[in-house]
């Protein structure tokens, strides 16, 4: 599947400075942030990846993971 993340500008120079899987690709923004695409499946490994960046990333696409996202740091915020 293709996911689509967007890094906050303080973490986008490490995000692209390292290669996290073969078919990443940037796009640069504007305000300093990257958005980095990637075609790999939704497995628990990309799921846990993504949390560990915390409000440093946000996931674009697809919806579910995106809907997924929103629940986990909705959760995370009640506890």
């Amino acid at each position: 599947m293709k996911v689509q993340l967007r890094f906050r500008p303080e973490i986008a120079d490490t995000i692209r400075e390292r290669t996290w899987h073969p078919s990443q690709q940037f796009r640069e923004r504007s305000d300093g942030s990257v958005v980095m695409t990637l075609q790999v499946c939704d497995d628990y490994a990309l799921r846990a990846w993504i949390l560990g960046f915390g409000h440093l990333v946000r996931v674009l696409g697809p919806d579910n993971l995106v809907d997924w996202a929103r629940n986990e740091f909705d959760a995370a915020r009640e506890q």
